[in-house]
């Protein structure tokens, strides 16, 4: 029974971990797509669904993030394995 328990215990810190560490390698590669475009990042924002978000879907593996550039623009940006979507915010 307790091990039971301690191995549940450290799937979900290896998973929360693991989430996380996803997640920063996406901000990383969002700030590497602004450098390349000649902007700056002042906030990155992940969000947990499209609600807000001009993207009307979000598979599995993929995540949506707010972006605020230094220049005021603020962009939409979906993050997956193959490739990322860049919408500007109207």
């Amino acid at each position: 029974m307790i091990r039971n328990i301690i191995i549940l215990i450290i799937s979900v810190v290896i998973i929360y971990f693991g989430a996380i560490s996803i997640i920063h390698l996406h901000e990383r590669t969002i700030k590497k797509w602004s450098i390349e475009h000649k902007m700056k990042v002042k906030t990155i924002e992940h969000r947990i669904t499209i609600i807000g978000s001009p993207f009307n879907y979000q598979s599995d593996g993929q995540f949506i993030y707010k972006v605020s550039m230094t220049n005021g623009e603020k962009w939409w940006v979906r993050t997956s394995l193959f490739g990322n979507d860049y919408i500007k915010d109207k």
